[in-house]
């Protein structure tokens, strides 16, 4: 993610609020660490700068 410009982790960021909107949406039951619940806050609150930053930790 690091090495990819800001215009293709934009893109990506799409695809992945676009993938977990409808993931969320099967109501599948799973534990996720703190690090993939802020993702996940940062993708549903449209935060592109806050998940960039916590995308490179993961």
């Amino acid at each position: 993610m690091a090495y990819l410009s800001e215009e293709v982790q934009f893109g990506l960021f799409g695809l992945v609020q676009l993938y977990l909107n409808n993931i969320l949406s099967e109501n599948v039951k799973v534990e996720y660490s703190k690090l993939e619940k802020d993702l996940i806050s940062a993708i549903k609150n449209n935060q592109f700068e806050h998940w960039r930053l916590l995308s490179q930790l993961y």
